[in-house]
């Protein structure tokens, strides 16, 4: 056992050296002691390392850290994007290829909410519940599209940034609402939900309005006026 461990520890010294050599840029070495409970990783130059079978190393490259945090938590699952096939494949022994991307896989415990062209005419946020698929839930005409339409794209797609949302409400920032108190029965107004702080925008289109008791989703999000009061919420 002790001499496949020794074997193991020598084939994965040998792929570090040659990634090292490879790379060109003269990387330095992360260390971490395999007995160190605190996972603490430390970066060194070549020359000073000593490759000790107690000790991981991993070269300094662009996936240096993927790497420790699969080193760190081996459970965790990574994904790779393939050019062929136009998707992220989940990989259970990722050769950390440079020239391939890699990623850290998503688990849609709850919606990833993503607003594209922000701050444009053609302003519009998607709803992902899975990497290469959501559902339009809001939208600026010029971005030709509507609320409810599909989105064919990826969640890394360059213009998407991410939208805060509020998983105990079940509503995403800026998310058109019916709100009122309780004691106003029959008397409510049409918000937007300020995920940041749990309030509605104010009238004049800025964070931090009120507090209302009762929150519910507005609809009919392609009205208008909705529309209309969207274009004058200010971050």
């Amino acid at each position: 056992m002790k001499n496949l461990e020794l074997d193991t520890h020598r084939i994965l010294v040998k792929r570090e050296i040659e990634r090292w050599v490879e790379n060109g840029s003269n990387p330095k070495i992360w260390v971490r002691n395999k007995k160190d409970e605190s996972k603490t990783w430390r970066k060194v130059d070549f020359e000073d390392v000593t490759w000790s079978i107690d000790c991981y190393q991993i070269v300094d490259d662009k996936y240096a850290e993927l790497r420790k945090l699969k080193r760190d938590k081996p459970e965790t699952k990574i994904e790779y994007y393939s050019e062929g096939l136009g998707g992220w494949f989940e990989t259970i022994s990722p050769d950390w290829d440079l020239n391939t991307k890699f990623r850290v896989k998503r688990e849609f415990n709850e919606p990833v909410f993503k607003v594209c062209n922000k701050g444009t005419d053609k302003e519009f946020v998607v709803k992902f519940t899975s990497p290469n698929k959501g559902d339009i839930v809001f939208a600026l005409p010029e971005s030709g599209y509507k609320a409810g339409y599909i989105y064919n794209g990826s969640l890394d797609d360059e213009c998407l940034e991410d939208v805060a949302y509020n998983s105990e409400r079940g509503f995403f920032d800026k998310q058109p609402i019916f709100c009122r108190d309780k004691e106003d029965v029959g008397v409510g107004s049409i918000e937007f939900y300020d995920a940041i702080n749990d309030r509605t925008f104010t009238e004049c289109g800025r964070r931090g309005g009120t507090d209302y008791d009762i929150y519910v989703a507005y609809p009919h999000p392609n009205d208008d006026f909705i529309v209309d009061m969207y274009r004058q919420l200010k971050d």
